[in-house]
């Protein structure tokens, strides 16, 4: 999965230097007025010193996690509030700590973060497992009021991609990732045809578009993408046309304009 990631940062780079690409600038951005503070785990009060040992584990994980994000967003000329830094750590955090969660784990985050070679890939690490549908049993509350309504499930458990993708506001970016996929509004999507590295690509998205340049969504969408397993035929120059074709069409003015491909 490694090797899947680092070869999407040389495609994208290849794409972008060949074509060039305009970059809108994005939403201004505030300098952090407070220190890590808002998240904290109870571990004063509990006798339990196992209790004690497992809770400041996970606050330090939870500490890590907010400061590599901080670190690599800065690295991309982009300085979040800390109570925004905190709210993404905290739906990861969660959302990979799920009882239900395995190998897909915190853990596995960090292995992968660890190991990325540039700021982009490390974001993409964090988020590309953060959503586990068939796993985890649906959507979490977060989950949910971040991309519930880009999927439909029907009476049988089905689940669709809406046609609402067709029609979304100016600044949206989910678009870009329907497209980025190759997928179209109101197909279905299966857990091992890129349900779960969608709905992660898509809440990455959402969830940073309004501090991190489009180019850099973009970025991730497609390393997410590349993550996607079982795969016949040949998924990354797939990935590589389709991006191509975006980024001909100066996707950045597309997206942000809510206009359509040619």
């Amino acid at each position: 999965m490694r090797n899947m990631i680092s070869k999407l940062s040389l495609v994208v780079a290849g794409v972008l230097l060949s074509l060039g690409w305009a970059i809108l600038t994005p939403t201004a951005v505030k300098e952090p007025e407070s220190p890590l503070s808002s998240f904290s785990l109870a571990t004063s009060n509990c006798p339990n010193d196992g209790v004690n040992k497992i809770s400041r584990g996970l606050q330090s994980r939870m500490q890590k996690l907010v400061a590599e994000m901080s670190q690599s967003l800065s690295v991309l000329d982009c300085i979040a509030p800390y109570d925004k830094l905190e709210e993404w750590a905290r739906v990861i955090f969660e959302s990979m700590t799920a009882e239900s969660r395995t190998f897909h784990s915190i853990e596995h985050a960090f292995d992968m973060s660890d190991n990325a070679v540039d700021e982009v890939q490390k974001l993409s690490a964090f988020y590309h497992d953060i959503i586990y549908y068939s796993v985890d049993g649906g959507l979490s509350t977060d989950q949910e009021a971040i991309v519930g309504d880009v999927i439909d499930e029907n009476v049988d458990g089905a689940i669709y991609l809406t046609d609402s993708n067709s029609d979304l506001g100016e600044g949206d970016y989910s678009r870009m990732v329907v497209d980025i996929f190759g997928f179209e509004g109101g197909q279905q999507l299966k857990p091992f045809g890129g349900l779960n590295e969608f709905l992660s690509a898509t809440l990455a998205v959402r969830s940073l578009s309004q501090y991190l340049r489009p180019q850099y969504l973009a970025e991730i969408a497609a390393c997410i993408e590349a993550t996607i397993p079982f795969r016949s035929g040949e998924p990354m120059e797939d990935l590589y046309d389709r991006l191509k074709k975006l980024f001909s069409y100066q996707i950045l003015g597309i997206y942000f304009l809510n206009q359509t491909l040619p």
